[in-house]
């Protein structure tokens, strides 16, 4: 929802900074509308109301990942169950698509956000998510396996962009970097012992050795 009240902003918005006339109260007010074109974007601008997509990952939600954990530091768990519950019924549908996303972006980004928020949301100490049923790690499997097709090389560094639906596409440059191969280790160590999955971690030491 947006507001035009500036003494409407709550605490959770401090990371994005006050609302100027135009604005959103929350990061996930702006996020958890009812259309999921919105939500997907990348990039969210909290005083506009608007999104937009980029080049690395073409509406991976980038910032509404990036920002979950936030909601648990702040201790409102009203929205981060929303969030939750709306990743439950939405979150895979993200990824089921045919675009080419950043395998160093997504990895850190996505990945690592849905890991860190399934092991918040799995502390029963913290009763974030009461009765939580495990689907961030459902949605963290999902999103590994994508993103470990371009881990498929001689050398165990990745292609650099990996389609979600197809894999590495014909003519892929095999330009690759090591931060976009060390980037994976913690993710994809963690995401192994959490899963069971050891591809995982072969690929991460794969990688390296």
């Amino acid at each position: 929802m947006c507001t035009s009240n500036p003494h409407q902003w709550r605490l959770q918005d401090a990371f994005l900074g006050p609302p100027d006339d135009v604005g959103c109260t929350t990061l996930t007010e702006l996020s958890l509308v009812s259309s999921l074109s919105l939500a997907a974007r990348d990039e969210l601008a909290p005083m506009s109301c608007k999104g937009h997509d980029t080049q690395n990952c073409h509406g991976c939600m980038l910032t509404f990942y990036d920002a979950l954990d936030t909601l648990a530091v702040l201790g409102n768990k009203t929205e981060y169950q929303r969030v939750v519950s709306w990743l439950a019924e939405h979150g895979a549908a993200t990824f089921d698509r045919d675009v080419s996303v950043s395998v160093f972006e997504t990895n850190i980004r996505v990945l690592g956000s849905l890991i860190s928020n399934h092991l918040l949301a799995s502390d029963e100490k913290r009763g974030l998510v009461p009765g939580y049923d495990g689907v961030l790690l459902k949605l963290a499997i999902d999103v590994g396996l994508r993103l470990l097709q371009a881990y498929d090389t001689p050398t165990g560094l990745p292609y650099g962009s990996v389609n979600f639906k197809s894999g590495v596409r014909p003519g892929e440059t095999p330009v690759s970097a090591t931060a976009t191969g060390g980037t994976c280790l913690l993710e994809f160590h963690l995401l192994s012992k959490l899963s069971g999955i050891k591809a995982f971690r072969k690929a991460a030491d794969k990688v390296r050795r």
